[in-house]
């Protein structure tokens, strides 16, 4: 999965620790563009607080499009990238895929520019794992407009899923499109086990019933509501109630 999720021009923060203590004015964040490395945000070491001595985080907009970056923290000396997704719309960490994720869906396409199966995206596979970050990310924006409510935490691992083949019918149809129409190509599969999660229509696959259940859960409670079945709590020695009488 990513390590970051944020949405379009909404505030968002990131957090380091082990590193030296007293870095403040001196470690630094910088965003770029993964596709083609123009700059977003220029290294700057503003909005960075020291929350315990050697951690550090930073809270700042995201940036205004769309897209795969990558955050990278530095203290001039050592760094760290991390994979930054912006999306339109908040869809929470654990339920993005990673493109390994995607890759494991369609692994005879991870292959390297010799034809050997590596198993993953590289910079020398087709699509190259930059691209398929960017896929996530639009694969993430289709299951976006699935959803009217928030996520709940029980539907995740079907967000999850239903990302990662959206994903793969991105690639197949984008890059393999003479392979759909001659039956060579693992789209149609892929299409089936989509709609069985979001459904054809958005309503009535797994997706929409995960979210309809836990909205029902947050009314009702876990206990399910039983239809047709009426019941009534009387004082103890209430006139009312007959022993061994049904209600």
């Amino acid at each position: 999965m990513a390590d970051i999720v944020a949405k379009t021009g909404e505030s968002f923060s990131d957090s380091v620790w082990a590193a030296p203590p007293g870095l403040v004015g001196t470690i630094g964040v910088e965003i770029k563009r993964a596709a083609d490395g123009s700059v977003f945000l220029p290294r700057t070491t503003d909005d960075i607080i020291e929350v315990a001595p050697g951690s550090y985080t930073y809270t700042g907009p995201a940036p205004g499009t769309i897209g795969s970056y990558v955050f990278t923290w530095d203290d001039t000396v050592d760094f760290v990238s991390l994979d930054l997704l912006v999306l339109d719309s908040f869809i929470p960490l654990e339920a993005v895929p990673s493109s390994t994720d995607v890759a494991n869906l369609i692994i005879a396409r991870t292959k390297d520019r010799m034809g050997n199966e590596v198993g993953d995206w590289t910079a020398d596979t087709r699509p190259t794992y930059v691209k398929v970050s960017e896929i996530i990310v639009q694969a993430a924006q289709d299951i976006s407009m699935y959803i009217d409510t928030d996520i709940p935490a029980e539907a995740y691992g079907i967000v999850h899923e239903a990302i990662a083949l959206r994903a793969a019918m991105i690639i197949e149809r984008s890059y393999y499109p003479e392979q759909i129409s001659n039956n060579r190509s693992p789209y149609q599969q892929l299409k089936e086990d989509f709609y069985l999660l979001v459904g054809k229509d958005g309503m009535g696959g797994a997706l929409q019933k995960a979210i309809e259940r836990e909205a029902e859960e947050e009314i009702y409670g876990e206990e399910p509501m039983i239809e047709g079945v009426a019941s009534w709590a009387f004082p103890q020695g209430d006139p009312r109630i007959v022993p061994g009488r049904p209600l």
